[in-house]
């Protein structure tokens, strides 16, 4: 419960942050408006092994339902796992780390999140750490299904030119 908690204020604090102006100034001389979304839906995955590059074997394959990116493919990689940081609230939890890539019409975002796996409720939270093919904050928070996870997307990107 109190790992939940946890998750639940992180994530308020995360999307809190990022609430403000859909539009940001980019370049050198910060003059170019780069088109900016707010990231929003859900994201439905299942377990895969197809074209999975995980150390571990843990690699996910779905879609964004809703939003911006609805019908976008989504794919999710684990490059490290291990124990949480000596923190006794987050005794039951995992640490992981890795690619989420989006695939949309109007083109690829590669997200590289962090996130904690809590083993006693079965809910994940991540964000971004760094964005490839545009600028911004990701952070998804979920539940484990029988087949893989579905959790909700929140955020803002900002697609580089």
């Amino acid at each position: 419960m109190i790992a939940r908690l946890f998750l639940t204020v992180s994530l308020i604090i995360s999307l809190k942050s990022y609430a403000g102006d859909i539009s940001q100034p980019n370049g050198q001389n910060g003059n170019t408006v780069v088109p900016c979304v707010r990231m929003e839906g859900r994201l439905v995955t299942s377990w895969t092994v197809a074209g999975c590059a995980s150390p571990y074997g843990l690699c996910t394959a779905g879609s964004v339902v809703g939003g911006p990116y609805h019908g976008a493919s989504a794919y999710f990689t684990v490059t490290a796992i291990g124990p949480t940081p000596e923190d006794p609230t987050l005794a039951n939890s995992l640490a992981y780390n890795g690619p989420l890539v989006l695939k949309a019409t109007s083109g690829e975002l590669s997200v590289q999140t962090m996130g904690l796996f809590d083993k006693n409720n079965a809910l994940t939270t991540s964000q971004s750490r760094s964005l490839t093919g545009g600028s911004g904050h990701v952070v998804t928070v979920g539940v484990a299904t029988a087949t893989g996870f579905d959790s909700q997307l929140q955020g803002k990107v900002c697609l580089t030119p």
